[in-house]
Formats: C-alpha cells, structure tokens, sequence
C-alpha cells in the first residue's frame, strides 16, 4: 500500500531504500484479528455527553502536513467518541487555548450542555 502511495504521488518527502516491507506484526494489526464473542448483556455508556472532553496535542509530525502544519490537536467526546482535529502551523498556547474555546462554545451551544471535566495528555 506504501509502495501505491509513494508511485502515485501522494506521499511528499519520503524517501524509500531497499525493499519496502512489513516486518512483524503491529499492536493495531493484533486487535484488529482478534475474536470477541457476543456479549449477554446490554452495554450501556456510563458518561453523559460533554461529561467528559479528551484532548491531546500532537507531538511534530515528522513530514510537514498539508498547509504546512508540523503538529495537530484531537479533542473528543468520550461519551460519543466524537473526534474533532485541528492542524496546527506551530505550537502555541494562545492557537490551542482559542481551539479548545472554539471547540466548547459550538458543543455547548448544540447540546445545550456545559462540559464538566477535561482530560488531557501530558506526554
């Protein structure tokens, strides 16, 4: 799939030595061919929406992204697993902090609710 990419020209700034490939198996590729069985009982998510706000800043991407972004902001909504991302030029606090207000104000403003926790990663 690389190698399609890379010939196709839609992979800027990598360049490929030698072969290319796949060498053991990747944690995504072992959970996804895993076998789960049916569950008896009902599953039931136990956070309300906008109870709970993820949001992770994204370390330099090693490619500069499209528009010239070098890193990027998730922020979710765990009860939903609504995904929001944000390309960022550069990391500011001021960029992020307006992102984040922007982020809550639509959310709030949808469902009429307040976010009552965020959680972020300090890696």
């Amino acid at each position: 799939m690389l190698r399609n990419l890379i010939k196709k020209g839609l992979v800027s700034g990598l360049d490929t030595v030698g072969q290319l490939q796949m060498m053991g198996m990747y944690e995504d590729c072992i959970f996804g061919k895993m076998h789960v069985g049916a569950y008896d009982e009902e599953v039931v998510c136990k956070a309300e929406i906008l109870e709970c706000i993820y949001i992770d800043l994204w370390k330099p991407s090693p490619v500069v992204l499209a528009g010239g972004a070098c890193y990027f902001i998730l922020i979710m909504d765990v009860a939903l697993a609504f995904w929001y991302v944000e390309f960022l030029r550069k990391k500011i606090v001021d960029t992020t902090l307006n992102i984040l207000k922007k982020f809550l104000a639509e959310a709030e403003r949808l469902t009429r609710k307040k976010v009552l926790r965020v959680s972020i990663n300090r890696g």
